[in-house]
C-alpha cells in the first residue's frame, strides 16, 4: 500500500489540494482533514461506524468488516468512473 502523505496541521495552515488524474482530493484546516475513502481507514471506517452514529445514514452497518471493504471498493470505483450519487 502507497504511503500516505502526512498533512501539516500548523496553526492557521489551511489548503485545498486537488491532484488531477488520480481524482484525489483532499481538504486541511486547523481542526479538519478530508480525505476520499480508501483501503488505509477501513479499520479506522469500521471501528467508528456504529448504529449510533449512523441512524439516519443508507447504508446501516453490518457489523461485518466484509461488507465495510465492498463499501469502501464500490466507492472508489464510482471515483474513479467519475459517477455522482443522487
Amino acid at each position: 500500500m502507497p504511503k500516505k502523505e502526512t498533512p501539516d496541521f500548523s496553526p492557521g495552515r489551511r489548503s485545498f489540494k486537488k491532484i488531477t488524474g488520480m481524482k484525489k482530493i483532499e481538504m486541511v484546516t486547523e481542526r479538519l482533514l478530508l480525505v476520499e475513502i480508501d483501503m488505509f481507514y477501513l479499520d479506522d471506517i469500521f471501528k467508528e461506524f456504529t448504529l449510533k452514529v449512523a441512524q439516519y445514514l443508507i447504508p446501516q452497518p453490518t457489523g461485518r468488516k466484509k461488507d465495510t471493504t465492498e463499501f469502501i471498493l464500490e466507492s472508489k470505483k464510482i471515483m474513479i468512473l467519475g459517477k455522482v450519487c443522487n
